[in-house]
């Protein structure tokens, strides 16, 4: 999604310009977005797939014969609600892989998806899944063999002290 901290438009327009085989799958917003950035080229839309799903919907998809499923979950923060926040299902060399995005860490905000009826390897979630007592249910419900943790702030700029609460909540719950 569009959040300057994991999308750049002019950046995303090159990395399609020096590679004509990727193909991007992004909310419209995203690619309202890249057409207006000065480096766009309208050859490019050919390699942009931009989806509208309503909120707690799904859709499938297939790209280069990889079937995947997308999910729209909420965004984490209050600031975000309008945001659209995109969860993608995805099976590479029989590991299923299911990533979260900036989804809110909320029993709810799953519930309300076929999200638990799937089979998940490796799950990818954003660290307050970790410290919230929500997120941890999340992530036990779904039971995938190996959670990745996105998000982590920079310690240099964490003066909320997010990594050390995280991982002192993770040495309490790893298992």
């Amino acid at each position: 999604h569009h959040h300057t901290d994991h999308f750049d438009a002019s950046a995303t327009n090159e990395i399609l310009k020096r590679n004509k085989h990727i193909q991007l799958v992004a909310p419209e917003t995203v690619l309202t977005m890249l057409s207006g950035a000065p480096n766009y080229n309208p050859l490019l839309a050919s390699q942009i797939r931009a989806v509208s799903i309503p909120i707690n919907k799904s859709m499938q998809m297939n790209l280069h014969d990889i079937p995947f499923e997308i999910f729209h979950l909420k965004h984490d923060g209050e600031t975000y609600q309008g945001v659209e926040n995109y969860a993608y299902l995805f099976e590479i060399k029989n590991k299923v892989f299911l990533h979260v995005g900036d989804a809110q860490a909320s029993v709810s905000n799953f519930e309300s998806t076929t999200i638990y009826d799937k089979h998940v390897d490796v799950l990818i979630v954003p660290f307050p899944f970790i410290g919230l007592s929500a997120g941890r249910k999340i992530i036990k419900q779904i039971n995938p063999q190996r959670v990745i943790v996105t998000h982590l702030p920079n310690k240099k700029f964490d003066k909320m002290n997010w990594l050390h609460n995280t991982m002192k909540v993770y040495k309490k719950y790893h298992e």
